[in-house]
């Protein structure tokens, strides 16, 4: 019946025994005791739930946007971890290297099966290309912007690669019919030892690159400067944010933004 009541070590204690009603009510008031005795009844009192205090707005979880590979090739792993999510990119752990290799020898025998989708992108490709992919892809070694292309047609996603700091993006595309999921952007992060690393945007909305310019590849990224008027090259300098000298030719305007808007993959 007392059970609930704090213990008093009765060792501690010659003579009395604290074993009746009469004795407990006799140290009551100097127990820390939540019960109360009502007709021989003990009553618990339940305790008083925790009031919940609004995180204030700095404290409150952020939801990633981002996700940057911890490996060297990082555009490869944006794309694979795009494809299988960020859990499966986590249990590869230290096999990554192996992982790797697997995965791009499943790309290399949809190529060899496959020679003519290859040529359903939007980016060119010759049959020398399909070759460099292929060699390329037999070694864990940087994705090149041919391999994207693949891996474009493998994963049947448009692959959209930004540079935020230029304003200009390039576009990897198979063929509509292709298309099974939405586009997976990849934006530079920074460069190290010169070389470029990006990072996957993972939010569902549609990142805002209508105010940049898509450039025609990597390789030139503009049409030959006899598709361009005065305007059209102003318009670009306008995007880009450069500011357009006064009595600039057009040639010379037009190989300043080729240098400006240049892409190094």
């Amino acid at each position: 019946m007392f059970n609930s009541y704090s213990h008093i070590h009765q060792i501690f204690y010659k003579n009395n025994k604290f074993d009746g009603e009469e004795s407990i009510h006799r140290i009551e008031s100097y127990c820390l005791n939540d019960n109360l005795i009502q007709d021989d009844t003990i009553v618990v009192m339940p305790p008083e739930p925790p009031k919940q205090i609004p995180l204030p707005d700095f404290e409150k979880p952020i939801k990633e946007e981002w996700f940057l590979p911890d490996k060297n090739d990082t555009i490869f792993w944006c794309i694979y971890t795009y494809i299988n999510g960020q859990g499966e990119y986590n249990r590869i752990g230290h096999s990554y290297g192996n992982h790797a290799l697997n995965e791009k020898q499943k790309i290399i025998e949809f190529i060899k099966k496959n020679p003519k989708l290859l040529k359903s992108s939007n980016v060119k490709l010759t049959n020398g290309n399909i070759q460099e992919i292929l060699s390329e892809f037999m070694v864990d070694k940087t994705v090149s912007s041919f391999g994207i292309a693949a891996l474009a047609i493998y994963y049947k996603i448009p692959i959209y690669m930004v540079n935020e700091e230029k304003k200009v993006y390039l576009k990897f595309l198979p063929e509509l019919e292709y298309y099974e999921k939405t586009p997976c952007y990849l934006y530079l992060n920074k460069s190290e030892r010169g070389k470029p690393k990006y990072k996957l945007y993972l939010n569902t909305t549609k990142p805002n690159i209508e105010d940049m310019i898509c450039l025609e590849s990597h390789l030139k990224p503009f049409k030959p400067a006899s598709n361009y008027k005065m305007e059209d090259l102003n318009q670009i300098a306008n995007k880009i944010g450069f500011i357009v000298p006064n009595k600039i030719k057009k040639m010379e305007l037009y190989e300043k933004l080729c240098e400006l808007c240049g892409w190094i993959l």
